[in-house]
């Protein structure tokens, strides 16, 4: 039966006779170092700026405001503590989430852009 270290020493010969016949060790991990900045670039930026949003969002509530929560219920800030939001889903039902659960602010139905103007079409009538 062969013994570890018979094989170690020549193994750890053939790795360094190869490293030094090479040339530049820097090129054979180029396409690691390509990889790890890709998925740097591609997933860990992204999400950072995720959650700096969803992190302004839960910092910006106030009671009145319109919210829209992970699970998509649409629902009316009522009242606010450090880590929970309670809102109206629904005259009389109040909800309490967790702050993290609020997706999104949701602006207001009932505001208008009055300097849009409408095709003639649909214009109501006067």
């Amino acid at each position: 039966m062969l013994a570890l270290s018979n094989l170690a020493g020549p193994l750890a010969a053939n790795l360094l006779s190869a490293g030094s016949s090479s040339g530049n060790s820097l090129v054979g991990f180029l396409p690691l170092i390509i990889i790890v900045l890709a998925f740097f670039f591609l997933l860990v930026r992204p999400q950072r700026a995720r959650q700096r949003r969803a992190q302004q969002t839960q910092a910006s509530l106030m009671p009145g405001a319109q919210v829209m929560t992970t699970s998509g219920i649409f629902a009316t800030v009522t009242a606010l503590d450090d880590e929970a939001v309670t809102v109206e889903i629904a005259p009389g039902v109040h909800v309490r989430f967790l702050k993290g659960a609020i997706s999104q602010v949701v602006p207001s139905p009932t505001s208008t852009d009055s300097s849009v103007e409408l095709p003639p079409d649909d214009r109501p009538p006067a």
